[in-house]
């Protein structure tokens, strides 16, 4: 990661804490793209410019892990992490 604010992708199924994971990491100083499943994380994964992925571990359809797999197969150099 460079000087500039990174970017964080958070995928999970529950609109409470995706939001409120958006507005403390955005507190932070961080800029945040959310996504409600496995699935829509990957979509926006393959547009570029991520430095993180933050995934819910259980979610309906791809689970954590998956999307985890997946996630190194589209962008290797892009952290993963499971909640």
């Amino acid at each position: 990661m460079s000087d500039e604010t990174a970017t964080l992708l958070i995928a999970d199924d529950d609109p409470g804490l995706r939001e409120s994971l958006e507005r403390t990491l955005t507190r932070e100083g961080y800029k945040v793209v959310l996504a409600s499943n496995g699935n829509a994380a990957l979509e926006r994964l393959q547009g570029g410019g991520i430095d993180l992925v933050l995934t819910d571990l259980k979610m309906p359809g791809l689970t954590g892990i998956e999307v985890l797999r997946a996630a190194k197969a589209i962008a290797p150099d892009v952290d993963v992490i499971l909640l």
